[in-house]
């Protein structure tokens, strides 16, 4: 084992890390994804594929993937669909969905891509996302509120290199394997 194997790479039985992430790929997705969870926006349950969907009835699917796709997020590209999930914040309702299809995981940065969703998002739907959860789930009030206000998602991203380099050297003499 290395720090740098996927799960496949191991040669181990895959176990449902939760109900709703029951892949890899979700489990790959799901650090971004999951920035949207709980909002009105939906991201799991009721529904497959949980974690690689997001959905809400205000949507407007085509316009927000080809928003997406535009913004050519590294090891994803997003396709429109249309749900009813059975339960969650949207249960029972027809919701338009963009899905997230992992087609290079290596150069996916699945936060990066959670800064992406949330920005369109709000792009397109600002009267319809709850910024005080958005403040709790990112964790930076600076960020949510540079996204908020229609800033560039890969400069928030990029503002967060330097706290992360200092991480990166802190924690090495930490890590049990490389």
């Amino acid at each position: 084992w290395s720090r740098r194997m996927w799960f496949d790479e191991t040669g181990l039985e895959w176990v449902n890390q939760s109900p709703n992430i029951r892949s890899l790929t979700q489990a790959i997705l799901y650090p971004g994804v999951c920035l949207l969870e709980g909002r009105i926006v939906w991201v799991k349950g009721g529904a497959d594929p949980p974690f690689q969907m997001i959905g809400a009835p205000f949507f407007r699917a085509s316009e927000l993937s080809q928003y997406l796709n535009g913004r050519r997020v590294a090891g994803v590209r997003f396709v429109p669909r249309r749900f009813q999930p059975s339960r969650g914040v949207c249960a029972g309702q027809e919701c338009d969905a963009v899905e997230m299809l992992l087609l290079d995981r290596e150069a996916l940065n699945s936060v990066t891509l959670g800064v992406e969703l949330l920005a369109a998002v709000n792009r397109f739907y600002p009267d319809e996302f709850d910024v005080p959860a958005l403040n709790r789930l990112l964790g930076c009030e600076v960020s949510a509120t540079r996204i908020m206000t229609g800033e560039d998602p890969r400069d928030v991203v990029a503002s967060w290199e330097p706290g992360l380099a200092d991480f990166r050297r802190m924690r090495e003499k930490y890590l049990l394997y490389q």
